[in-house]
């Protein structure tokens, strides 16, 4: 669901962070309790991920200004409900929801899951995105990643 937002540029996605809690997630426990209690404590945390993520202000904003919207009439709130919610969004994420059951029964999405977070921390490495764009625009014909004062990586000169 994170990455359909964040392909649709509704997230302002942290890859790190998100990488963090991955890995807190994935570590291998053996004691039931300490299984248990990470998933309990997992919940919280990745709410507030999610909304860490998000464009939306953050809470101390929202409890500055809950008098002013105390004062909105009700049909003005749902106004303003349904200009914030993208049903169309919500039609998507249940898509993917009835597709994430489906395909769960018969792989395991955490391969992907893991796949996709550790692909997009290697695009916001310095270097990855140069060289990303350089062989998306130039081809890997005139790619030379290694190229250094002239010379390449294996001694030979770099031709120009």
């Amino acid at each position: 669901m994170k990455f359909a937002l964040l392909w649709f540029g509704y997230l302002n996605f942290h890859p790190f962070l998100n990488l963090v809690f991955l890995a807190f997630l994935l570590f291998p426990l053996r004691a039931e309790g300490l299984h248990r209690a990470r998933n309990i404590i997992a919940i919280p945390i990745g709410i507030a991920l999610f909304y860490h993520d998000t464009w939306l202000p953050g809470v101390n904003s929202i409890l500055s200004q809950g008098s002013q919207v105390a004062g909105f009439s009700a049909a003005y709130l749902l106004e303003l409900v349904n200009r914030f919610i993208n049903w169309q969004m919500v039609g998507a994420g249940f898509v993917l929801l009835v597709a994430y059951l489906f395909l769960a029964q018969w792989i395991r999405i955490a391969v992907f899951t893991v796949a996709a977070i550790a692909w997009l921390n290697v695009l916001t490495l310095g270097g990855a995105r140069d060289c990303i764009a350089a062989i998306i625009i130039g081809g890997f014909r005139d790619f030379r990643p290694f190229r250094r004062g002239g010379r390449t990586r294996g001694g030979g000169v770099a031709a120009d």
